[in-house]
């Protein structure tokens, strides 16, 4: 159930339509989750897209806080797409041993590895070097202040 699921039921409940009525719902809905997620030492975690630019010359690429997400967590699957694939390229996912000890691949980049799980960040060892700047997307899941719009409590 995403949020705006979550709060149309509510104000369906009570009969309530108006924008603020609908607004204080969802500052109560975030304030409940919040409540419950840091009883049991949980963040707020949401689903996200996020994008990070390439460095040509460096195989290593961080996922980690950018505005309206206080860290990533995890990732979920990495892809590049448009304008560079259309539809995205999902790039395989292989143990940092394995990358270790397979040859190198050809731009642009199909497989990664994690390298490292950080507490605000999740660093990929790439497959390739890139060899040209374009954005690689993950699926992530981040902390996030609040709950907004199609975001699913974790």
């Amino acid at each position: 159930m995403t949020f705006d699921e979550i709060v149309a039921t509510v104000a369906k409940r009570l009969n309530l339509t108006s924008a603020t009525a609908l607004e204080r719902i969802g500052e109560d809905v975030n304030e409940r989750y919040k409540w419950l997620a840091t009883s049991i030492g949980f963040n707020t975690i949401a689903r996200r897209v996020v994008t990070v630019p390439t460095i040509i010359g460096d195989r290593y690429l961080t996922f980690g806080p950018q505005p309206g997400i206080l860290g990533v967590q995890k990732t979920l699957s990495v892809f590049i797409g448009p304008p560079m694939f259309n539809p995205p390229l999902i790039m395989g996912e292989v143990t940092f041993d394995q990358m270790r000890n397979q040859v190198q691949g050809t731009d642009p980049v199909q497989q990664y590895a994690v390298a490292e799980m950080g507490a605000k960040s999740v660093k990929l060892f790439l497959g390739s070097t890139p060899g040209a700047v374009y954005g690689i997307s993950a699926d992530v899941l981040a902390s996030v202040d609040t709950l907004r719009d199609l975001d699913e409590p974790a």
